[in-house]
């Protein structure tokens, strides 16, 4: 083969785009994953933050009709409403304060770790806690 015919099949290979969809979808693919991924793990986190806020709004409300009920008790009320979210319970803290009308003032706080994992970057754990006020008489 002469010298310019394999100049000219040089130029026609450089010509060709044969095969570039696949290597631009190669280039962009791992991006993409960590961006779906990571809103998944955002969504599941928002999910885990509201699902303790109802949680913590159903314990609220079982204290204001049960105004007998110990901590503990409150504790078990919103770890069964929680059973199906998480491997990790929030923590439940009561205090109460009297007031002069004969009433209690009763705070509720619960404290919790929500992990954000986004594949190929880090695990991110996000501390909240919720809290209440409930008036019983």
């Amino acid at each position: 083969m002469s010298g310019s015919k394999r100049a000219a099949r040089s130029l026609r290979a450089l010509a060709c785009d044969c095969g570039a969809a696949a290597i631009e979808f190669a280039l962009i693919a791992p991006a993409l994953v960590v961006l779906i991924t990571g809103g998944y793990a955002i969504g599941y986190a928002i999910h885990a933050t509201s699902s303790v806020h109802y949680a913590l709004d159903e314990t609220a409300r079982a204290l204001r009709l049960d105004p007998s009920l110990t901590s503990e008790a409150l504790q078990d009320i919103l770890q069964e409403k929680l059973k199906p979210l998480s491997k990790q319970a929030p923590t439940l803290s009561m205090t109460s304060t009297a007031r002069d009308d004969g009433g209690n003032l009763v705070e509720l706080i619960a404290s919790y770790g929500v992990d954000i994992k986004i594949p190929m970057i880090t695990t991110l754990t996000v501390e909240r806690s919720d809290r209440l006020y409930v008036y019983t008489e």
